[in-house]
């Protein structure tokens, strides 16, 4: 399962991918401060599961 993480806050972003590194089957294909950035890659890619805070 392909990952995207939006936070405007980089320590949260951290503290996310750290959580989620060693689960099995995720793929984290991106890391957003700017949720209209984040928007533009879940419309060119699909990401299956995004994690907004």
């Amino acid at each position: 399962m392909r990952v995207l993480l939006i936070d405007d806050e980089r320590m949260a972003l951290r503290y996310l991918e750290k959580l989620l590194q060693n689960i099995e089957g995720l793929q984290l294909v991106g890391k957003f401060q700017d949720p209209r950035e984040a928007l533009e890659v879940i419309q060119k890619k699909g990401q299956t599961l995004c994690f907004w805070m």
